[in-house]
């Protein structure tokens, strides 16, 4: 029983929680690139429309 408790099951634990960590590792970089891509974008779209309304307004008051 001593065997089967210490040496069945205890081989590859250290193999398995280092792959699980990798796994996890991977995980959180793919969450945290997603958002810094979705971040980028919403920032370039922010200043593109912010742009467009700055020169809306510049024709407004100037009668273009």
């Amino acid at each position: 029983m001593n065997w089967f408790r210490h040496g069945a099951f205890s081989s590859h634990v250290g193999q398995w929680l280092a792959l699980a960590m990798a796994i996890l590792v991977l995980f959180a970089l793919r969450i945290a690139l997603s958002s810094l891509v979705f971040w980028f974008l919403k920032r370039k779209r922010d200043t593109v429309e912010s742009e467009d309304e700055s020169e809306r307004e510049y024709w407004r008051i100037h009668g273009g």
